[in-house]
C-alpha cells in the first residue's frame, strides 16, 4: 500500500464504484420487470408504481434514472431486442459476425433464424403491445414506428448479405418482403403463443421457410 494514499479517498472510490454496481442491477430489474408486466399486460394497462413494486425499487428510481413510462418503453425496447444492457452495436454482437464470416448461405439463413427467434422470444410480445398502444400516445407511436423501420433494416441487410454469397432467383425487394413478414413478431405470437409451438420449433421452423423463400433449400 502506498503510504501516501489517503485511505479516506479509497474508501470513497470503492462506496462510489458499489453504488454504480447496486444502481445497474436496480435498472435491471426494472427492465426486466417492465418488459414483463408490458408484454403481458399490455403498455397502457401497465403502470410505473406497478414497475416499481414488482423490481423492488421506488417510483422515484424509475423517474430519476429511467424517465417518464414513454422512456422507460423506449430502454425496455433496446434491452429487449439485444437481450442485455452493455450497449453492444447490433453489428458488433458476435452473431453477426459470425454471420458476415460464414460462407454458406443456407447457414447464413439459420443463424439469422436463431438471432430472430431469440429476438422475438424476448420481445415479440413486448412489439405486438407497443403497436397496440401506439394510438394512445405519440411517444409510443413513434418508438413503435422506428422498431418497424429497424426490423425491415435488418430483413434487408440479411437479404443482401445472402444475395453476395449466391445468386438470388427472386427479386431482392421481393426477398425482402418475405422475410421481413416471416421474422414478424405476430406469426411469432401466433405459432408460439396460439398454437404453442416451442421456441426450438419455432425457430428450426423459421430457418428452413426463410431457406425455401429465398430457394436456397
Amino acid at each position: 500500500m502506498d503510504p501516501l494514499e489517503d485511505p479516506v479517498k479509497r474508501g470513497r472510490t470503492y462506496d462510489v464504484s458499489g453504488r454504480q454496481e447496486r444502481t445497474r442491477l436496480s435498472r435491471q430489474r426494472v427492465l426486466r420487470e417492465a418488459l414483463r408486466l408490458m408484454s403481458s399486460s399490455g403498455y397502457v394497462a401497465t403502470t410505473v408504481p406497478q414497475v416499481a413494486e414488482g423490481a423492488g425499487v421506488s417510483v422515484e428510481f424509475i423517474y430519476k434514472q429511467m424517465g417518464d413510462k414513454a422512456a422507460l418503453a423506449r430502454q425496455v425496447l433496446e434491452f429487449a431486442l439485444v437481450g442485455d444492457d452493455d450497449h453492444l452495436e447490433m453489428r458488433d454482437r458476435p452473431i453477426i459476425q459470425r454471420m458476415i464470416e460464414e460462407r454458406d448461405p443456407f447457414q447464413v439463413t439459420m443463424l439469422y433464424a436463431d438471432m430472430a427467434g431469440g429476438i422475438n422470444a424476448r420481445a415479440g410480445a413486448f412489439l405486438v403491445a407497443l403497436a397496440a398502444a401506439a394510438p394512445t400516445n405519440p411517444a409510443v407511436e413513434e418508438l413503435s414506428k422506428r422498431a418497424a423501420v429497424s426490423r425491415r433494416a435488418g430483413a434487408r441487410s440479411f437479404v443482401r448479405d445472402v444475395a453476395g454469397k449466391t445468386e438470388l432467383s427472386v427479386p431482392v425487394s421481393s426477398a425482402v418482403d418475405g422475410v421481413w413478414a416471416l421474422t414478424s413478431p405476430e406469426l411469432h405470437r401466433m405459432l408460439v403463443g396460439e398454437r404453442g409451438w416451442s421456441e426450438e420449433r419455432y425457430t428450426q421452423w423459421l430457418g428452413e421457410t426463410l431457406a425455401h423463400a429465398l430457394r436456397l433449400a
